[in-house]
């Protein structure tokens, strides 16, 4: 069965949501390589999360070519991350800035999922809402993790250490 167009539209902002985060990610692992921070593991995690990000797009792509619809990729805008001299680290901001973007991804997946008369798409997203759901846990985790640390060097080496053996 075809999807009609509201369908056809809620899937590919979908889809272009998750290369934007790809894309997001990949900046971040970019900036926490770099000499001047130098978090290897938390860019390892910025890295991984990318490929899953666009590992989801192109799940998404797939499933709206299965169901017959046209696939939309648009601009995907520079992403603009600025580390604030606030007493919280790098580290911090970046974990929090990301929770913000897959939480906006999340609530757009379930206002569409929610509109949806189509079983089919519900279906298909179900997986996606799940997958948001265990990384907002895990961030949010992370988060409180990074605030116990503070900007103690030797606690976010620590921490940086874990997660380059994690991914």
């Amino acid at each position: 069965m075809a999807i009609n167009i509201q369908n056809v539209n809620a899937v590919n902002r979908h889809l272009n949501n998750e290369l934007s985060m790809s894309h997001v990610y990949l900046a971040l692992y970019s900036f926490f390589m770099n000499d001047q921070y130098a978090f290897k593991g938390y860019a390892r995690f910025f890295k991984h999360m990318s490929y899953k990000s666009s590992d989801n797009a192109m799940d998404i792509l797939n499933y709206q070519n299965l169901r017959g619809g046209d696939v939309s990729i648009s601009n995907i805008p520079m992403p603009i991350f600025v580390i604030l001299n606030n007493n919280t680290s790098p580290l911090f901001q970046a974990i929090y800035y990301i929770l913000n973007l897959e939480l906006y991804n999340y609530n757009t997946l379930l206002v569409n999922h929610n509109i949806s008369r189509d079983i089919g798409l519900k279906t298909f997203q179900d997986k996606f809402i799940k997958k948001q759901l265990r990384l907002h846990n895990k961030l949010r985790l992370l988060l409180r993790q990074l605030d116990r640390v503070g900007n103690n060097g030797i606690g976010l080496t620590l921490m940086d250490d874990d997660m380059y053996d994690r991914y």
